[in-house]
């Protein structure tokens, strides 16, 4: 019997022996696959259509969470959580004598209900196809809810965290999606609401804190979009409304803080945007804001209407109107319409009627067949400053006899206005055409200006109307901008420096403060394939240039959209410098603490963006594809490069000569010439956490540096190396991961760097040496690196394969001796 335990313990001793080998033989070879599964995963598993079938129930109902109850084969009963909901799928009802197709009610568990049709539904008013009754956390996708006879998807009382998106709800007999009664914190997005008899979709009764995006709700014979009765901060964004029968949106009736944003709302028959107070003390509307829409060929372009307060109306784009672009009447207050863009309108382009304390600026208003600007019924206590108002075929401001008054006109640009460019009806002193210092540019009133002061010696007096009004400071120069180039120059040789264009150009604010900067907001320069479209030199005070288009300026060797030369403490924000002939964004010499955020930069000859001799610069957050070089960096030390996306260069990130800089978090993939992230002799630098995948040449290359550190990078599908050092000693390289590369890590006369706890896998090398490379590896306390190198061919030992946090050899061990230790109890 010892005998055969003997045998049984050497037989159990051989396995095990051999599984060992074998596993390192595997471990050698193995190439890890790391899965990160999420609850975003989880979610697109179990949006896939169920493959079970299809089913036609005449209707489905669910109250109080009883989705277990009725057994029925469409209902895909699960534990009810966000990563195990309820599924309703692949269900078609012909709702014919119903008041709707599927009901759920007084449910709070986690569902779903996609890819069902429901049709002819509805028998009288509060009637719907879908209907959700105080339900919440509940998505309805991909669901065609059409041809019914009430309303098409219905989500009423305390209705909350609800998805309703990608849905066709067409052709309803009332609304296509209507959310009735204190509805909160839902979403309603991509889907396609036309053709409806009502609304495409309607919000009533404290409805608030939605979100209501890129839907189409066109074509419906009411309006598009209706939220009225007590419904606030909502956002609706990137939807379409057009060629509806009234409005395109309306905000209605006691509706405060809503946000309407980048629609596009166009032949709508009445109004593109409107909201609406009435007349009633308590049905007021305040502080909403209609920003950065597109509105074309409505009656009206945006309308505010009885008792809307406190309301932002800016960078709309409004064209040919049927009407006014914009129009306000019946007591409005504090109201700011600023920086639209109204032109081509058959009447006014804004029309101003019981309009109180309110903001007139920087609008274009031009090419109008009436005025630019009329005021009229008791509209006063007005500022209107600094517009452009051009080529209408009447005038530029036209103050009527019924207007309020202390309406005050100034810095405004009144050019080739045919009937003239001012009226004013009112009384002789009722309105002001200059605060006492700064009048208005008119472009038949330019000289004499014999002190150089750039105002006009003498007054203007061609003001039209019974109130004989004058300007007594009329301007030298347009305060509007026209598409021009800008060059500020702070000495005051070459250019206006920043206070006088600040004065004088209202384009420009500010005072130069590091909490006053000055800014230059919003312009559009066509640089016309000559110089510099924005050139600020010899500058430290602290400026912004946010939210600007530049384009075509010149192919000179230091020609950019926007150009800083000597110059600090300057923000460039947010702007597009594509499409230019040399470099989109260039700091040139001496450039310091600047910062460059959150611009595109796309398709310029050279560069996306380029520094020469600037320190201490942020480029953060930054788009800069299909350039030559997305980044260049040259002779520029102790700069931080940030979140920056350069992908589909000749280049992604290049920077040469510099030291002390950080490269970190930025993506730089799909570069088609050479290679993502380069450093060319470059010192003492960090490049950390970046991702270069799917470059033609290497990932991350670096060539004639020292003491870099190279960690915690992504570099796979590279067509050469993940990471490759040529004549670089001294660096640390850890913590990245390199697969699918030819060489994961690359080293060409190269010593002295520390290399650990990466990961290098399924690359044809993982690691590989040639020439003279000396003293590379684990440098850390314990470990030894290889004390010489070099040599030609491939080095693919499993040491470079390394699993973070673990000796693979150590951990077979200690497995050997629990094993032996389990087999010895067991056979005593």
């Amino acid at each position: 019997m010892k005998f055969n335990k003997n045998k049984k313990i050497i037989l159990l001793l051989s396995l095990l022996l051999g599984g060992i080998l074998n596993s390192i033989g595997m471990i050698n070879n193995y190439t890890p696959v790391y899965e990160e599964i999420s609850e975003k995963a989880h979610k697109n598993e179990i949006n896939m259509l169920n493959s079970a079938g299809f089913w036609t129930p005449n209707y489905i109902h669910i109250k109080s969470d009883n989705w277990s109850i009725s057994g029925d084969a469409w209902i895909q009963v699960r534990s009810g959580t966000s990563i195990d909901p309820h599924i309703i799928e692949n269900v078609t009802i012909d709702a014919t004598g119903r008041e709707w197709g599927i009901t759920i009610e007084d449910s709070e568990d986690y569902f779903i209900i996609q890819n069902c049709t429901i049709y002819n539904a509805g028998t009288g008013s509060g009637s719907g196809a879908l209907i959700l009754k105080d339900t919440k956390n509940g998505q309805i996708i991909g669901n065609n809810i059409s041809n019914n006879n009430e309303n098409g998807i219905w989500l009423e009382n305390y209705c909350e965290n609800i998805e309703v998106s990608n849905n066709r709800v067409n052709l309803n007999g009332q609304n296509g999606i209507r959310l009735y009664e204190s509805c909160i914190f839902n979403t309603i997005s991509q889907n396609n609401l036309t053709y409806n008899s009502k609304w495409g979709l309607r919000f009533q009764y404290r409805c608030s804190n939605n979100t209501i995006s890129n839907n189409n709700a066109s074509n419906n014979t009411n309006n598009g979009f209706y939220i009225g009765d007590d419904c606030d901060d909502n956002l609706i964004e990137d939807n379409i409304a057009n060629d509806n029968g009234i409005h395109g949106i309306r905000i209605d009736r006691k509706s405060d803080n809503n946000i309407i944003r980048n629609n596009i709302a166009n032949s709508n028959d009445q109004t593109a945007i409107l909201i609406q107070g009435v007349n009633s003390v308590g049905d007021d509307c305040y502080e909403n804001q209609i920003i950065d829409n597109h509105l074309e060929s409505n009656n009206y372009g945006i309308r505010v209407y009885g008792r809307i307060h406190n309301t932002t109306i800016s960078r709309n784009t409004i064209l040919y109107s049927e009407d006014h672009g914009i129009y306000s009447s019946n007591d409005c207050r504090y109201n700011i319409i600023t920086k639209n863009t109204i032109s081509y309108g058959v009447q006014n382009g804004v029309e101003l009627a019981g309009f109180k304390n309110g903001t007139i600026s920087l609008n274009k208003l031009v090419a109008n067949h009436w005025d630019g600007l009329r005021i009229t019924s008791n509209s006063g206590d007005n500022l209107i400053y600094g517009n452009l108002l051009k080529d209408n075929y009447e005038r530029g401001v036209d103050i009527k006899s019924g207007a309020g008054i202390r309406n005050l006109v100034s810095m405004n640009s009144f050019i080739n206005n045919t009937l003239g460019h001012g009226m004013d009806e009112k009384n002789p002193g009722d309105n002001d055409w200059d605060n006492g210092t700064y009048g208005n540019y008119w472009d038949n009133h330019t000289s004499p200006d014999n002190n150089n002061d750039l105002f006009v010696d003498n007054v203007y007096t061609w003001i039209q109307g019974a109130a004989n009004s004058v300007d007594n400071h009329p301007l030298v120069n347009i305060t509007s901008h026209l598409g021009e180039k800008i060059h500020i120059d702070e000495t005051g040789m070459s250019a206006w420096n920043w206070s006088r264009t600040a004065e004088f150009k209202v384009w420009c604010s500010g005072s130069g403060t590091y909490i006053n900067p000055y800014i230059i907001d919003g312009l559009e320069i066509n640089g016309k394939t000559v110089g510099n479209g924005i050139l600020i030199g010899n500058s430290s005070v602290y400026f912004t240039i946010q939210f600007c288009k530049v384009f075509k300026s010149g192919s000179g060797q230091t020609d950019a959209g926007i150009k800083f030369t000597e110059t600090n403490n300057g923000m460039i924000i947010n702007n597009n410098c594509s499409n230019n002939e040399n470099h989109g964004i260039l700091l040139y010499d001496e450039c310091n603490n600047n910062t460059i955020s959150g611009n595109l930069a796309f398709n310029n000859v050279d560069d996306g963006i380029h520094l020469y001799q600037s320190d201490e610069n942020i480029i953060t957050g930054n788009t800069l594809n299909e350039n030559n070089q997305g980044l260049s960096i040259r002779y520029s030390d102790n700069n931080t490069i940030s979140g920056n996306i350069a992908n589909e260069n000749l280049q992604g990130i290049y920077v040469y000569e510099s030291v002390n800089s950080t490269l970190i978090g930025n993506t730089a993939s799909g570069n088609t010439l050479l290679r993502g992230i380069i450093l060319w002799q470059c010192d003492n630098n960090t490049i950390s956490g970046n991702t270069a995948n799917k470059n033609d040449d290497h990932g991350i290359y670096i060539n004639n540096g020292e003491d870099n550190k190279i960690l915690g990078n992504t570099v796979s599908f590279n067509g050469d190396a993940g990471i490759y050092l040529e004549n670089s000693n001294y660096s640390s390289i850890h913590d990245n991961t390199a697969k699918n590369n030819t060489y994961g890590l690359h080293l060409e006369d190269s010593s002295y760097n520390c290399i650990y706890e990466n990961i290098f896998v399924n690359n044809t090398y993982n690691y590989h040496e040639t020439g003279t490379c000396i003293g590379n590896g684990d440098c850390r306390p314990g470990h030894s690196p290889a004390a010489e190198g070099g040599g030609g061919g491939g080095d693919d030992d499993a040491e470079e394969v390394i699993i973070p946090g673990y000796n693979i050899y150590i951990l077979i061990g200690i497995i050997c001796i629990v094993a032996l230790v389990l087999i010895k109890k067991r056979w005593k």
